[in-house]
C-alpha cells in the first residue's frame, strides 16, 4: 500500500513540475529551434489570416446575389437562398464568398467564391457518402473530373498530366468509405507554376464530383528561358542550403 501511495505521489510531482516548466517556457515567448531561437508575435500583435468582413462597409466586384447565381450554375444544390459569409484572406490577398447551402435542416454543400473575380475557388457537396467503387477505372475517374474542367471553365492545356489517388476515408470524416483525387498542377511553358493546382475528388459509388478545389494564377509575359545551367543552379542551391545551416551532402 505504501508502496502504491509514494508512486502515485511521485508521479503527481512530475506531472506538476512539467505543467510548470511548459508554463514558464512559453512565458519566455520562444519556443526551440535547431538552428535558431524565433521569437513569438508581441502579444495582441497576431491577426488571423481569414477574417470576416461586412459586406454593407466593404465594396467588392461580385454581390452577395452573383456569387449565389455563378454557384447554382456550377453545381445543381436545392434550390434555396444559401448562408453567405464575406472573407478577407490576408495570406493570399483574396476576398470570398462563402456560400453555405442548407436544405432538409442540414449542410447540404459549401461553394467559395473569389469576390472580386467570380472564379470558384472551393466546392464540396456534402450529400453522398462514398461507399463502395462502382467505377474501378482510372480513366473513368479523370474522364468524369475532367467533365469539372470544363464546367468551370478551366482549360486543360495550362494543367499538366492528371495525377489520381484512390484512397480510404474512415467513418466519422465528411465521406466514409473509396474516394478519388484527380490532380492537376498548373504549368506556364513546360514549367509548374508554384502553387497553382485543381483538384477534383470523386465519389465512386455516385460516380460524380463532391469536392472541387481551384487555385490558378494569371501567369503571362515570363521569360522561362533558363539563363543558368542546371549544374550551376544547384551548387548555387546547396552553398545557400548549408550556409543556412542544412546538411547537403549527399
Amino acid at each position: 500500500m505504501f508502496k502504491a501511495s509514494s508512486w502515485k505521489i511521485g508521479l503527481t510531482l512530475l506531472l506538476i513540475v512539467l505543467a510548470l516548466s511548459t508554463v514558464a517556457w512559453w512565458a519566455t515567448g520562444k519556443y526551440f529551434n535547431p538552428r535558431e531561437d524565433y521569437t513569438h508575435p508581441p502579444p495582441g500583435t497576431y491577426t488571423q489570416p481569414i477574417t470576416d468582413l461586412d459586406p454593407a462597409k466593404v465594396s467588392v466586384g461580385v454581390s452577395f446575389e452573383k456569387a449565389v447565381e455563378i454557384a447554382k450554375k456550377i453545381w445543381d444544390f436545392p434550390d434555396v437562398v444559401p448562408i453567405g459569409k464575406l472573407l478577407n484572406d490576408s495570406v493570399e490577398g483574396r476576398r470570398y464568398w462563402d456560400l453555405i447551402f442548407v436544405y432538409g435542416g442540414r449542410a447540404v454543400g459549401i461553394v467559395t467564391i473569389d469576390a472580386d473575380t467570380g472564379e470558384l475557388v472551393a466546392l464540396t457537396d456534402h450529400r453522398y457518402p462514398a461507399g463502395v467503387d462502382n467505377i474501378g477505372d482510372l480513366n473513368k475517374v479523370v474522364e468524369i473530373a475532367r467533365g469539372v474542367l470544363a464546367k468551370i471553365g478551366v482549360k486543360e492545356e495550362i494543367l499538366s498530366d492528371p495525377v489520381v489517388t484512390r484512397y480510404t476515408v474512415n467513418t466519422g470524416q465528411l465521406h466514409e468509405g473509396i474516394l478519388y483525387d484527380v490532380k492537376w498542377r498548373q504549368t506556364y511553358n513546360g514549367l509548374p507554376v508554384l502553387g497553382g493546382i485543381v483538384i477534383v475528388t470523386i465519389n465512386p459509388e455516385v460516380k460524380r464530383p463532391v469536392d472541387i478545389a481551384v487555385r490558378l494564377y494569371n501567369v503571362t509575359g515570363v521569360d522561362t528561358l533558363p539563363r543558368v545551367p542546371r549544374e550551376e543552379a544547384v551548387s548555387r542551391a546547396r552553398d545557400f542550403l548549408a550556409s543556412k545551416g542544412y546538411n547537403v551532402s549527399g
